[in-house]
């Protein structure tokens, strides 16, 4: 902090103690899952995952006691940050090489799914006569990267609304989060395999924290997998930006444009292929050396431990309340398009692959 000035250091200094508490306090929800986990461990295998239940410690803490607001901005910090890190950090699990492989092999399955959910949310706001704009945001929501895509597209959707930005998040929040718990159930009941878990919950399971959930839940690959496929996914959220400003462009200028669509790109994915890089090259360079593979085991154990981290900030940030808040109409639209989701990007799975 020595090249900082008195009044940058004040407020790093400010930032920090606003977010010790709350991070302290999900680091402790996020300690207590493991424990929790460990005692359930039959013959040293686990029973649950710890991912689910950080989950839902930070659910029932939510619903059962009033966090104190000082907690609020280093859970947020938890939910919003944290699980990017983690995202970063897992690269250092995959060869350059697997990473475009395992996302360009789910490519056209991600491509026909986007194209038909948005479609499906255009019949939807025919059918339940829901504001145009809701259904957009609620289709981009569950086809490409939840909140995120709905954010970054809200602004370029003729008419969007605040309310519109309220629903359509509830709504995708809702519904992701009962997938982590029923997708495992699900994918158990076909005896799907872990990569093909993976490669399905990275299609279908909209939020990256939700994917990350849901895939862990099953096991290490079926995680590993589901981050790539999700990666893949998030990334076609420029394009479809890109489209909806061209359509209703209505004499925005060119770089309107540009700075929207890069506005919308996820940089920790760039993180993500730069540790994949090096992961690659180390691999060659350190094969045999044992500070190499000691240094990437804590690493991964670290990982490991931020996504059990960052889904207590989503438990502890998910407000179950807000669904008497929602109406039926929307509810309805978000439940047809994230079955219809997780049905169609299987059946391709299963007609493709």
């Amino acid at each position: 902090m020595a090249n900082l000035s008195k009044d940058d250091q004040s407020i790093l200094v400010k930032k920090g103690g606003l977010i010790l508490p709350g991070l302290i306090f999900t680091l402790a929800v996020a300690a207590a899952a493991i424990v929790f986990t460990n005692q359930l461990a039959v013959n040293e295998e686990k029973v649950i995952s710890e991912v689910v239940i950080a989950i839902i410690f930070g659910l029932l803490i939510r619903a059962l006691i009033k966090i104190p607001a000082v907690f609020a901005s280093g859970v947020e910090f938890c939910f919003n940050k944290i699980i990017k890190v983690a995202i970063v950090l897992m690269g250092l699990n995959f060869s350059i090489a697997a990473v475009f492989r395992t996302g360009l092999s789910v490519f056209a399955v991600i491509i026909i799914s986007i194209i038909a959910a948005m479609i499906l949310m255009e019949l939807m706001w025919r059918l339940l006569n829901i504001r145009p704009s809701l259904a957009r945001l609620i289709g981009v929501g569950t086809a490409i990267c939840g909140t995120s895509a709905i954010i970054a597209s809200a602004p370029i959707i003729d008419e969007a609304e605040d309310s519109d930005i309220t629903y359509a998040v509830a709504t995708i929040t809702i519904f992701g989060l009962l997938a982590i718990f029923v997708y495992p159930v699900i994918g158990s009941f076909l005896q799907l395999t872990e990569f093909q878990y993976g490669r399905w919950v990275g299609v279908a399971i909209h939020e990256t924290a939700q994917v990350l959930a849901a895939g862990f839940a099953i096991g290490n690959e079926a995680g590993e997998v589901a981050t790539i496929v999700k990666l893949t996914r998030t990334i076609m959220l420029l394009p479809l930006i890109f489209i909806f400003v061209q359509v209703g462009q209505r004499g925005r200028a060119s770089d309107q444009v540009v700075s929207r669509i890069l506005s919308a790109f996820p940089v920790f994915i760039l993180g993500f292929l730069g540790l994949a890089v090096l992961k690659t090259v180390g691999d060659i360079i350190l094969i045999d050396s044992d500070l190499w593979i000691t240094t990437l085991t804590a690493f991964n154990q670290l990982t490991k431990f931020l996504i059990v981290v960052a889904m207590a900030g989503v438990g502890l940030t998910t407000d179950l309340t807000k669904i008497k808040k929602l109406g039926l109409k929307p509810l309805i639209s978000g439940l047809v398009a994230s079955i219809f989701l997780g049905v169609f990007s299987l059946g391709l799975f299963q007609l493709l692959y």
